[in-house]
């Protein structure tokens, strides 16, 4: 057979395919060359597989340590913002109280106004803020720091939680924007009420402080009257009543100094460069403030004034108790209260006092425990009083132009004080009376009534005038009224006496003879005791000298020794004075008796002499006839 491949017969026809012939291999030699490649080949698969696994592990570690680092980082940066903005905070509490700081050292305040300051940032600072405490502390004036804040927890615009107000601010915001769309809506119609009000707004808009350059832009316009178109739609019993526009006035000023700053003068702000969310935060804050503020004296507003007319009414009746010569020289005149005082209580006194002053006053207000309309009529009743005497100076052409623009420009926060301390006082004496002709049962006023006690004591740490004043009035009311009520100032004073300054106990000091002895005039056997227990409880409280107090305690005791020789005396005096009466009732009838006499010798002196000329008379006659005749 030849070397040449065989050709077999393929499947397919034409097609050659050619066989290849192998030649016999040991099989014992093919097994080990085929085990050494596959062990070679085996230690390279190994070596591969510890590379590519040891590049995993490298790979694995390196991912892992770079998302170490990676979340190391994070951590660093999440706890540098977090340390960022704890500083930032601790910046901002810092910058807060060197400004509260720079506030207290720009003034010079007392102990006692420090205080104060510490006490509304604890109130405030609280979880839940005690709100009758943040009256009672507002009630003198609150700083103007904290009186955006202040004014909007005691309208009750706030929440006292203090968690829940960022909250309830953000809400209360958006319900105020997306009803302001709702109502400027162009394609919607207006009714004729609603048209009338937007008339009526855009006219008196512009007449609100004519003289204010804050005023007259444009854009702080358009935002008052958005609040009270608002307010009118909303309150469809009144409207908009000409004066509400005075009254967004203050909220106005305080949002935009909490904004722009406490030292900024408004003035000269362009309202334009002002940011518009915040612009529009300060408006829905004014309109809800307003709105709080309008729901205790809506009836002022609603047709014919009822409200303002019992105001009005109840004003006359104080000045014909309080001042009844203004009320009389007023009446002669036939001036009517209405035609000076309607303003004055329409507009809440905006238009008679400065800007500051209108802040201040409405910081009283607000902290009053009653309606803001109750004490405003004490507070125009104090304000007419006090310029009482230039008022009847004045002659008929002069006087009602005095009346609607009382001088107030040089006024200060001094005067203003003046005016709210005689206000408190007569609202004590006089309301809730029967009629204004009653003083008030003092049991009311003391010792139960804590926030008359703590108002009278913050007027007394804060205006010496004033407070003298005070203690002077109701030293001449415990003249007044009965004993049993007379105890009750003592009472009073005591309270006082525990929360004001030393320059004030020094000042009762001098007064406590006279009170002593009108109470023991009154009532000697009660008084006595009850002056002594309070003598002892100063003495045991430090409030007094121990020297004074037992010259007082001798005083009480001297003064029941001189009463018993005063009634001996009197009684002496009496008896004597009778005595004298008898001698000179005996005197008188003895000299009548005499007079008597000498009127009947008289008589018959002259019935004599009488006698004597008739006969004289006829002498002479017998003797004219005797003449006649001869001739």
């Amino acid at each position: 057979m030849s070397n040449l491949p065989q050709q077999k017969k393929g499947i397919f026809p034409g097609v050659i395919h050619q066989t290849t012939t192998y030649k016999p291999v040991l099989f014992h030699s093919t097994i080990q060359n085929e085990s050494k490649e596959t062990k070679e080949i085996k230690e390279n698969l190994e070596e591969k597989n510890t590379k590519e696994n040891t590049k995993e592990k490298n790979t694995k570690e390196n991912t892992k340590e770079n998302t170490k680092e990676k979340n190391t980082k994070e951590n660093l940066k999440e706890n540098s913002k977090e340390i960022s903005k704890e500083n930032s905070k601790t910046n901002q509490k810092k910058e807060q109280k060197e400004e509260k700081q720079k506030k207290i050292s720009q003034v010079p305040i007392t102990k006692t106004e420090a205080k104060r300051f510490h006490k509304f940032e604890t109130l405030l600072e609280q979880d839940i803020c005690d709100i009758e405490q943040l009256k009672k502390l507002s009630w003198s004036g609150i700083p103007n720091v904290f009186r955006p804040t202040v004014w909007r927890l005691l309208l009750g615009y706030l929440p006292i939680n203090k968690s829940r107000r960022t909250i309830s601010l953000e809400f209360k915001r958006k319900e105020y924007k997306e009803a302001v769309e709702r109502l400027f809506n162009k394609s919607i119609r207006k009714t004729d009420f609603e048209s009338k009000n937007l008339h009526q707004i855009k006219i008196d808009l512009p007449r609100t402080q004519p003289n204010s350059d804050l005023l007259r832009q444009k854009i702080l316009q358009k935002m008052l009257k958005r609040i009270l178109y608002l307010w009118a739609i909303r309150h469809p019993a009144s409207g908009y009543v000409q004066g509400m526009n005075d009254l967004t006035l203050p909220f106005l000023y305080v949002f935009l100094n909490e904004l722009l700053g406490q030292d900024t003068d408004l003035e000269s702000v362009d309202a334009e460069k002002i940011d518009k969310d915040e612009l529009a935060n300060i408006e829905a804050d004014i309109y809800w403030c307003l709105t709080k503020l309008l729901d205790g004296i809506q009836d002022n507003y609603t047709f014919a004034n009822p409200g303002i007319q019992r105001m009005v009414f109840k004003m006359q009746g104080l000045v014909h108790k309080i001042d009844s010569k203004l009320h009389d020289f007023l009446r002669n005149k036939k001036i009517e209260f209405l035609h000076f005082a309607f303003r004055w209580m329409n507009c809440l006194l905006v238009r008679e006092f400065s800007q500051s002053l209108i802040i201040r006053l409405w910081d009283t207000y607000f902290s009053e425990q009653e309606s803001v309309a109750v004490f405003h009529v004490y507070v125009c009743v104090a304000f007419l009083t006090n310029f009482s005497k230039d008022i009847m100076s004045k002659d008929e052409n002069e006087l009602l132009i005095f009346l609607q623009h009382i001088p107030t420009k040089d006024w200060n926060e001094e005067n203003l004080k003046i005016i709210l301390a005689q206000a408190f006082l007569w609202k004590s004496l006089y309301e809730n009376a029967q009629s204004h002709l009653k003083i008030i049962e003092l049991e009311d006023l003391a010792p139960n009534d804590d926030a008359a006690i703590a108002n009278l004591s913050v007027i007394a740490n804060e205006n010496k005038a004033s407070f003298r004043e005070i203690g002077n009035l109701l030293i001449e009311q415990i003249k007044k009224v009965e004993p049993n009520l007379q105890r009750n100032f003592l009472h009073l004073i005591d309270r006082i006496l525990r929360d004001v300054d030393g320059d004030y106990v020094k000042f009762f000091e001098s007064k406590i003879d006279l009170i002593i002895t009108i109470l023991l005039k009154s009532d000697k056997e009660n008084s006595q005791r009850f002056m002594m227990d309070y003598l002892l409880k100063w003495d045991e409280d430090g409030l007094f000298p121990h020297e004074f107090i037992s010259k007082k305690m001798n005083f009480i005791s001297d003064f029941d020794i001189e009463n018993e020789n005063l009634n001996q005396n009197q009684n002496q005096n009496q008896n004597q004075n009778q005595n004298q009466n008898q001698n000179q009732n005996q005197n008188q009838n003895q000299n009548q008796n005499q007079n008597q006499n000498q009127n009947q010798n008289q008589n018959q002196n002259q019935n004599q002499n009488q006698n004597q000329n008739q006969n004289q008379n006829q002498k002479s006659k017998s003797k004219s006839k005797s003449k006649f005749s001869l001739q």
